[in-house]
């Protein structure tokens, strides 16, 4: 069968998306790949991650039921 991988978010910035980066959310908030992000954006993203988590694992929730999730777009925080 298919290999399920734990709940993880992609970032990119700009629509970027060969640049992406990988957060695990689940057991707990990990870096799996830093793409060409800076250490500084990564923090800053990391900091988002840490507000919103829980509206991501819903939304994650939501793809695994096959209902419909668009991407989120945070401009400021």
């Amino acid at each position: 069968g298919d290999r399920v991988e734990p709940k993880h978010i992609h970032i990119s910035i700009a629509h970027d998306y060969k640049q992406s980066a990988k957060v695990w959310l689940e057991p707990e908030t990990k870096i799996e790949m830093l793409g060409k992000l800076s250490e500084r954006d990564m923090n800053l993203c990391l900091k988002i991650i840490a507000k919103y988590k829980t509206v991501f694992i819903k939304m994650i929730d939501r793809k695994l039921n096959n209902e419909k999730v668009k991407s989120i777009k945070i401009r400021k925080i």
